[in-house]
């Protein structure tokens, strides 16, 4: 896929998750429906802990090392994305789940800076769970890098010792300066 589509479609879909919750914030917030009973519904809320892990364990992460968090995670999806490109037989899925996790950090990096909380508003009953669409971007992009362990064939000429030493060498690279030894 060309540098340019994917760049397309990582700004169509962070616009989309945009313009939702601006509809939903500025329209939606006291609605409340049901989509599929005992399964899905639609139930907005404005999470003011911003990320997961702050949800989770009960945190206050500030915004400032949440987005610093985003950026390195944003870098370290770069690299490993180049890294499987240079090896993986079909890089399409490949591609497609760059897009979908570079949308997905992308929305929360909106979120943290100009939202005040991240708005979720789809809601799944059964585990109780509510998260929005950047959620599913970032899920999406698990789905597929499974599928590609589980399908051991597009992953022949990827080993772990040569991903750890990409990401070495691109440390060296691009993060820290060469010394020199004279």
């Amino acid at each position: 896929m060309k540098k340019y589509v994917k760049l397309i479609i990582i700004i169509i879909l962070t616009i989309i998750d945009q313009v939702i919750k601006i509809i939903i914030n500025k329209y939606y917030m006291d609605y409340q429906c049901v989509f599929i009973r005992s399964l899905l519904s639609f139930f907005p809320v404005i999470n003011r802990k911003y990320f997961f892990v702050n949800t989770l364990l009960n945190t206050k992460i500030g915004f400032v090392v949440i987005t610093c968090i985003l950026i390195l995670g944003l870098i370290f999806l770069l690299i490993i994305y180049k890294f499987l490109k240079e090896r993986i037989i079909k890089p399409f899925f490949v591609d497609c789940g760059v897009i979908l996790c570079t949308s997905g950090i992308i929305c929360a990096i909106i979120t943290v800076l100009f939202w005040d909380g991240t708005l979720d508003y789809i809601y799944l009953l059964p585990v109780n769970i509510i998260f929005d669409l950047k959620d599913i971007y970032l899920k999406g992009w698990c789905i597929l890098l499974l599928g590609l362990f589980i399908n051991k064939k597009y992953l022949s000429n990827v080993r772990l010792n040569d991903l750890i030493n990409y990401l070495i060498i691109s440390y060296q690279k691009y993060i820290t300066k060469p010394t020199n030894h004279e």
